[in-house]
């Protein structure tokens, strides 16, 4: 197979666009980066927390599952 440039186009898995692995990456460096000097400080973990289990959060990063997908 030559190396030829391919047109990178987005994968779909449903209707839920997948970031780039790339992307997923650099988010991942970029917490890495955080947790170190913020890991000790109680106030920001509480707040992080209180985030991620605010249900409009939860919809809103993750989606609502589709009606084909729940679990019986």
């Amino acid at each position: 197979m030559p190396d030829e440039s391919l047109p990178i186009e987005p994968v779909h898995v449903g209707y839920i666009p997948l970031p780039t692995l790339a992307r997923l990456m650099g988010l991942r460096d970029a917490l890495v980066a955080l947790k170190g000097p913020l890991a000790s400080d109680p106030r920001l973990r509480e707040s992080v927390q209180q985030s991620l289990n605010s249900s409009a959060n939860h919809d809103r990063v993750l989606g609502k599952v589709s009606p084909g997908l729940e679990r019986f």
